[in-house]
């Protein structure tokens, strides 16, 4: 459904750069995107929160996934990935396509995550993904404040073989209770090219992911980093 603007370019445009400040536990300050969060009254869309040169960016957007292909044969571990607030599934297409080309079920998931893993896991019952879905082997993923629903979500769920949090504030119980599940954290510390982060990041959570799942020996997370834009941070498991 299309309609006349309500506002003007200029005015529009700004409301997509409107960001939330919120304090964190350590003193930090945090800045989320709003735009998703709004939605017009007449048709329903939602605000696009990925702009490019002040137009809307997910047109831009080029996936290299097909509809409707053979289901590969064996069981595959399923992925929770949750987008950051105020940020949509297009935005993390990368990280979902090469985990999905590695053996996941990905499901993107922006409310409750152990929802999102429960109605995947229905898949193996019937229709193309029957006895495909290995719901035993589940991990959560999440982006900012996604990272913190992803701990969550894996402390309450028995079939969680582990969490990543990328760029997030721990919020919630497991702060305090801690996570026995393995969890990988990733910040970002400083300035990347966007190219050179999506590999990197796509690299260190195949590995994670991997290893949690399929018990696979992975070097990337235990030996020296091959990329001279990490700064490896381990601590005692």
């Amino acid at each position: 459904m299309t309609h006349p603007a309500l506002v003007d370019e200029a005015t529009f445009a700004a409301i997509q750069g409107m960001r939330a400040a919120r304090p964190t536990q350590h003193g930090h300050t945090r800045t989320y995107i709003l735009t998703e969060l709004g939605q017009c009254r007449l048709c329903g869309r939602r605000l696009d929160s990925h702009w490019v040169n002040r137009r809307p960016g997910f047109d831009a957007v080029r996936d290299h996934a097909f509809t409707d292909v053979p289901v590969a044969a064996n069981q595959f571990p399923v992925v929770v990935l949750a987008p950051g607030m105020g940020f949509a599934a297009p935005q993390y297409t990368r990280l979902a396509e090469n985990l999905a080309s590695h053996g996941y079920l990905v499901d993107i998931w922006a409310a409750d995550d152990r929802f999102a893993a429960a109605r995947v896991a229905t898949l193996d019952s019937s229709g193309r993904f029957a006895g495909h879905v290995d719901a035993a082997r589940t991990i959560y993923l999440g982006h900012s404040f996604g990272g913190a629903a992803a701990l969550e979500a894996c402390s309450a769920d028995p079939h969680c073989a582990g969490a990543a949090d990328l760029d997030g504030t721990q919020y919630g119980t497991v702060v305090h209770t801690g996570l026995t599940k393995p969890i990988r954290t990733q910040l970002a510390l400083g300035p990347i090219n966007g190219g050179d982060a999506l590999t990197i990041t796509n690299a260190y959570l195949t590995a994670f992911a991997d290893h949690v799942t399929r018990s696979r020996p992975e070097p990337l997370l235990t030996g020296l980093t091959p990329y001279p834009q990490v700064d490896v941070q381990r601590t005692a498991s």
